[in-house]
């Protein structure tokens, strides 16, 4: 090979890495220049009310790694929940094995949804309709006093991202958001405000711990109806679960990590 052929060769290369950096640097520009492109605009994340006897305390609420407070606007772009963070301390004195959370979001204009509702959990989620937990899975939970993280990150947002997509992109200016289900070491469970222990016959369902007061005759009639509709729907959308991840009512999602 001459001297000649070698220079060329050597220009040759060093030409093609300088296009090789210079492609590369015009594709990082175009992706930094859309992602800058998404709209920041002002978002709130709302608190529905607190439920009676809820065993967990929501103690900070992080998007983007920075601090949010409930009815206070921030400001964030379209994918804001990515990476969203809700820090939870158990107040109950008893191991949590499973909390699960309710994003509720408005309905795209000219769907036929009531609502739609993503599940962020934190926790094993075989054990709403699987099966009593083991010895082994007693010990892993969030213990009295102790505080965790519940985020969207990882499949939990993958989980987000198609569940955002069957819905039809709704709004993300406002989000509602509360605290569905808390399963215990004791194989009980905390929902929407009562409790409720797993049918020994029945793994996949659940009666409720407590039975109504009588308060009279026929109001305590009208409660024991209005607790037995109840542990009913729930039950029967503990069954839909297991079948599908949408439920009869509304678009509704699980998402386990």
């Amino acid at each position: 090979m001459t001297r000649q052929t070698k220079s060329y060769l050597g220009f040759s290369i060093a030409l093609s890495v300088v296009v090789c950096l210079a492609v590369s640097a015009t594709m990082f520009m175009r992706v930094a220049k859309t992602a800058s492109q998404q709209p920041q605009k002002e978002r709130l994340l709302h608190r529905l009310p607190v439920l009676r006897g809820e065993p967990i305390v929501i103690t900070d609420i992080k998007v983007g790694g920075k601090s949010i407070s409930f009815e206070q606007k921030f400001i964030a772009d379209d994918d804001w929940l990515k990476g969203l963070v809700v820090s939870v301390k158990n107040r109950s004195d008893k191991r949590i094995l499973l909390t699960k959370l309710e994003f509720f979001f408005p309905p795209p204009p000219g769907s036929q949804s009531l609502l739609s509702v993503f599940h962020l959990s934190y926790g094993n989620y075989a054990l709403l309709w699987g099966h009593t937990p083991t010895a082994a899975e007693r010990l892993v939970g969030i213990g009295p006093g102790e505080a965790a993280d519940i985020a969207c990150v990882g499949q939990q947002y993958e989980n987000f991202r198609r569940f955002f997509a069957d819905i039809g992109h709704p709004s993300l200016d406002k989000v509602d958001l509360r605290l569905r289900t808390v399963i215990f070491e004791d194989d009980t469970m905390w929902d929407l405000g009562d409790y409720y222990r797993r049918n020994a016959n029945d793994p996949a369902s659940w009666s409720r711990v407590d039975e109504p007061p009588m308060m009279g005759r026929n109001r305590g009639t009208r409660l024991r109806t209005v607790w037995a509709n109840k542990l009913a729907a729930m039950n029967r959308l503990r069954a839909n679960e297991r079948r599908s991840s949408t439920s009869s009512l509304s678009t509704s999602w699980n998402s386990s990590s």
